[in-house]
């Protein structure tokens, strides 16, 4: 039966179900709620879709489930990421958010280390470590980037929006 953890990670403290262990290690699983939202539906059921297709990597591979299924899975993952930032970047510069560069920065260094990812799964396969590590790496830096760089545009987004029906009222 899974547990309720709490876990500080630099200056977020994460709440989580704890779902499995492997290889002696707690694995978190993790689920988007109310405290991810950001206010932007758009934004928040393509987190959603992320959370899901993160923690359905991780039940594929502990399931036992074929190489192939596992493989497509992280590559549905990968793309949805790439689609998803491409969005968020989209509304950025609609709202003209000051710290769109930044912000791409961001996502753009995520993009090298998921591309470190798929070097390894070419070089080595879906593995314990690998899928660990994506699981891990993906998830964890989820929610900090939500929490954190997406909490701060969506706000400028949705002020950015109210001014504008203000003004036209």
């Amino acid at each position: 039966m899974p547990s309720e953890c709490s876990i500080g990670f630099s200056r977020w403290s994460i709440h989580y179900t704890v779902g499995n262990m492997t290889g002696g290690r707690i694995v978190p699983n993790y689920a988007w709620n109310q405290d991810l939202a950001t206010g932007n539906a758009v934004i928040d059921n393509q987190h959603k879709q992320l959370f899901t297709a993160v923690n359905t990597l991780f039940n594929a591979y502990k399931s036992g489930k074929e190489r192939q299924e596992v493989e497509r899975t992280i590559e549905f993952l990968m793309g949805y990421s790439i689609k998803h930032f491409a969005d968020e970047e989209k509304l950025q510069q609609e709202y003209d958010y000051p710290e769109y560069p930044r912000h791409r920065q961001i996502h753009d260094e995520f993009k090298v280390e998921v591309k470190e990812l798929v070097e390894m799964l070419i070089q080595e396969g879906s593995t314990d470590e690998f899928v660990n590590k994506v699981y891990v790496t993906i998830g964890e830096w989820l929610v900090n980037h939500i929490k954190g760089e997406d909490f701060k545009m969506a706000a400028y987004v949705q002020s950015k929006m109210l001014m504008g029906k203000r003004q036209s009222a």
